[in-house]
C-alpha cells in the first residue's frame, strides 16, 4: 500500500486536528517525520515538516473533506492579507526604501524603531 502526502504542516500539533477529521471519516492516516518535529522542533523546515499522508486509494476523498473544510484552501490562495498589502503600499511610497524589497524595508523600519527606542534609553 503506498502512502501519498496530501498536506504538510510545520508542527505536529497542527496536523493532528486534521488527522483526527479523516479518521473519524474512517480514513486511515500516517503523520511522516512527525516524531523527528516533536523531538527537535528547529528541524521542521530541514525535513520538509509533518507531511500527512492517506492510503492512495484515499486520496480523492481525503481532498474532497480537507477542501469542504478549508484545509486546503489556504495552499491554493497565494495572495497575501489585506494588512500586508497596506503595509506594502505604504513602505513602498517612502523615500529612498521605496526601490528595497518588502523583506528588506521591514527589516530597516524595525531596526530604525528599536535604536530609538533603546537610545534615549541609554543617555
Amino acid at each position: 500500500m503506498d502512502w501519498i502526502t496530501i498536506r504538510t504542516f510545520t508542527f505536529p500539533q497542527e496536523a493532528y486536528f486534521v488527522k483526527s477529521l479523516l479518521e473519524s471519516q474512517e480514513i486511515p492516516v500516517f503523520l511522516k517525520d512527525e516524531l523527528m518535529v516533536q523531538v527537535y522542533n528547529f528541524a521542521s523546515n530541514a525535513v520538509g515538516g509533518v507531511k500527512l499522508q492517506v492510503p492512495e486509494k484515499d486520496v480523492e476523498k481525503a481532498r474532497e473533506i480537507l477542501n469542504e473544510n478549508g484545509y486546503l484552501a489556504e495552499e491554493a490562495s497565494q495572495e497575501p492579507p489585506r494588512f500586508v498589502k497596506k503595509l506594502m503600499n505604504f513602505t513602498a511610497q517612502l523615500p529612498l526604501l521605496g526601490r528595497l524589497n518588502f523583506i528588506a524595508r521591514i527589516l530597516i523600519l524595525l531596526f530604525l524603531l528599536l535604536f530609538l527606542i533603546i537610545f534615549p534609553l541609554a543617555l
